[in-house]
């Protein structure tokens, strides 16, 4: 459809003999065209992706799944544990997929032994995004539902957020990029707890609905654990 400019409409509206036949209409149709356009593209793939504005503007989030550890407890790789007929990384890829975020995951570390702190300033000193979304790849119940609850949040107040249960910090994390000078200095003074990091950032928390989907798989007795708790959800379904 081509736009019609203010002078042609003013032209046609003072030689209305020599105004083409259903000219008027569309004139209408593009006036009302542009008093319901959205600022923002809206296409199918936009309409499914789980997106985070801050006054009226799009912020840029990555998602970064940590799988850099060295799975000593698990006694193998742990990205390759399989459960419910899908490895532990392919899980929780799937449910970042699903909110259509860009993904990377962080298999090496830029500081090596240095914990999931490790992982995170990796993610953050690597990234062109605003905040980065971490994950770590041996949480397979983190759900969709959870991760737009930190969206939400992190929109209303653009800070630091941590999960914490029972007193426990940890994963799923947002950390904003401009955090990480925090990040480094923390890694320096070889502070590499989570909890140590979230009480550097001044961090916000976020609690689960549902404490199973925070479990983390670190030991052939968590997996055994995980393997029962889907065969229940199985059988109940």
């Amino acid at each position: 459809m081509t736009w019609c400019s203010w002078s042609t409409i003013a032209s046609l509206s003072t030689h209305r003999n020599k105004r083409p036949v259903g000219a008027g209409r569309r004139t209408q149709r593009q006036a009302a065209s542009r008093k319901t356009s959205s600022p923002l593209p809206v296409g199918p793939r936009q309409n499914r992706r789980a997106t985070v504005i801050k006054k009226g503007r799009l912020l840029a989030i990555g998602v970064c799944i940590l799988a850099g550890g060295l799975s000593q407890r698990m006694g193998r790789d742990k990205t390759t544990v399989r459960l419910a007929g899908r490895t532990l990384l392919q899980l929780i890829s799937k449910t970042v997929r699903d909110l259509h975020l860009p993904l990377r995951v962080i298999r090496r570390d830029k500081i090596p032994r240095s914990g999931p702190i490790g992982g995170i300033y990796t993610g953050l000193s690597t990234s062109n995004k605003e905040a980065e979304l971490f994950l770590a790849c041996d949480m397979p119940f983190v759900t969709q539902q959870m991760l737009k609850r930190f969206l939400k949040a992190f929109a209303r107040s653009p800070r630091a957020l941590f999960t914490r249960k029972a007193h426990r910090v940890g994963f799923p994390c947002l950390i904003p990029h401009r955090n990480l000078p925090v990040v480094a200095s923390c890694v320096s003074r070889r502070l590499f707890s989570i909890h140590d990091l979230a009480r550097n950032l001044h961090a916000r928390y976020l609690g689960a609905e549902n404490a199973f989907e925070l479990s983390n798989i670190n030991t052939p007795v968590d997996l055994e654990r995980a393997r029962e708790h889907v065969r229940e959800k199985q059988a109940i379904s």
